[in-house]
């Protein structure tokens, strides 16, 4: 009877301030929808308050087991904070390789670990490749996880197994994740967290204004992946190095940022007749099957001789570890969301491909975009082009400089700070 009544006289209140009914339900869904992620919350909350007391003893004799679970090199980005464990007195750290069934290959899979295990000293396999499935991440006996992502993960490695026996943790692997990807998976997902390590104050605001998530289990700490400013280049290019790095969501996504339809085969042709240049062709990891698979903008043989063009005449990289390809080069052309931001501590400019298409840029996206140079179309593409890329034309420079001091991006130690924040919370 009391939930009865609640109900009426939340729809009694709403009636009087919000007159069309249409509104009034989409309020009320929202409502619904919080009242229920907020329920989700509580319930995880209570169930890690219970390892939290365990492990605040149990620092106290031993180190603690993280695992950072991994499935794709290219989205690995805390590399620092694992270092940085590595040395600590109450943290063991190890990277447990896992698969995206969809993706695997056995070659890719093989190279996936030789990178992890050139990286990482403690480093274990957590994929069975015969039969396609996820090892039991709790014989690896962790105190805490870090997720790469919130999806495609495997039975016995998904958040509501694994906050059966640890406390769970998540940076995510762009600097903030699209208002879109972050609705779909927050009752799956985010509000099941224990600690949701964001990158700054207006990205909080952000997802608290559209969905009421802000104030949970989110810290800000900025992005352990930028950590690898502090650290000196190392020079890999005699020439000029261009990075060409083409986003996957076309159609079949809910951001859509990608401009591959309009600019992939142009920026090949024009890349070939500009041998002075060393060229760097990122793709994200999903843009080939997301052309083949679901755009149909080329065959899949069409694709993999796309691919290897680009590696004819420069650096086809795949990798996470790609930071020191930032700072060597002269430019970067893309129209990947996270890219604007983790390559602004270079200073250096950005040919930003626009889709009109493209929906719900980040906070901090909103604030850099500005300060690069937009192309819209091929015509505008090519201007920028020979602008920057040839004749090194690039007013905005001091306005990009002004704004990496304005945003802290200067000098960062994210990862200091998440390693503070768990100690605090366990120590």
């Amino acid at each position: 009877m009391q939930f009865i009544y609640r109900n009426k006289l939340i729809n009694r209140v709403l009636s009087c301030f919000i007159l069309d009914k249409s509104k009034r339900r989409q309020f009320r869904a929202k409502y619904e929808s919080l009242k229920n992620m907020n329920r989700i919350y509580y319930k995880y909350k209570i169930i890690y308050q219970a390892k939290i007391e365990h492990l605040k003893q149990a620092i106290k004799t031993r180190k603690l087991k993280v695992v950072f679970l991994c499935s794709e090199t290219s989205k690995w980005n805390l590399q620092y904070l694992y270092n940085i464990m590595l040395k600590s007195n109450n943290f063991e750290p190890t990277l447990v390789l896992t698969a995206r069934p969809k993706y695997y290959t056995k070659d890719n899979f093989k190279h996936n670990a030789e990178f992890f295990k050139a990286r990482c000293e403690n480093f274990e396999i957590g994929f069975n490749e015969k039969n396609q499935t996820g090892v039991d991440l709790k014989i690896f006996k962790p105190d805490i996880v870090f997720f790469q992502q919130p999806w495609d993960l495997l039975e016995k490695q998904d958040i509501d197994y694994v906050s059966n026996f640890a406390l769970t943790c998540y940076s995510p692997y762009p600097i903030s994740e699209a208002p879109d990807a972050l609705a779909v998976n927050l009752q799956k997902f985010h509000f099941k967290l224990w600690k949701h390590f964001i990158f700054n104050e207006g990205v909080r605001k952000q997802y608290e204004k559209l969905f009421g998530y802000g104030k949970q289990n989110i810290v800000v700490v900025g992005h352990p992946k930028l950590d690898v400013y502090n650290e000196n280049k190392e020079q890999i290019f005699q020439k000029p190095c261009v990075i060409y790095a083409p986003h996957h969501a076309l159609n079949f996504s809910w951001i859509k940022y990608s401009t591959f339809d309009w600019n992939g085969i142009f920026m090949l042709e024009w890349a070939k007749k500009h041998p002075e240049i060393n060229w760097v062709f990122k793709p994200h990891p999903d843009l080939k099957r997301a052309v083949w698979f679901n755009e149909k903008l080329m065959s899949k043989q069409e694709i993999e001789n796309y691919y290897n063009e680009w590696a004819k005449i420069g650096l086809y990289y795949n990798d996470g570890d790609y930071f020191n390809l930032f700072k060597n080069s002269k430019c970067l052309i893309t129209d990947c969301g996270s890219f604007l931001t983790e390559y602004l501590p270079t200073g250096n400019p950005v040919i930003h491909l626009r889709s009109k298409k493209a929906t719900a840029y980040t906070d901090i996206n909103c604030k850099i975009m500005p300060h690069y140079y937009q192309a819209w179309d091929l015509k505008q593409l090519e201007k920028h082009l020979n602008n920057i890329v040839l004749n090194n034309f690039d007013p905005m420079k001091n306005e990009r400089l002004k704004l990496i001091k304005m945003l802290g991006l200067d000098k960062t130690n994210a990862s200091e700070k998440v390693l503070l924040e768990i100690k605090n919370a366990l120590l």
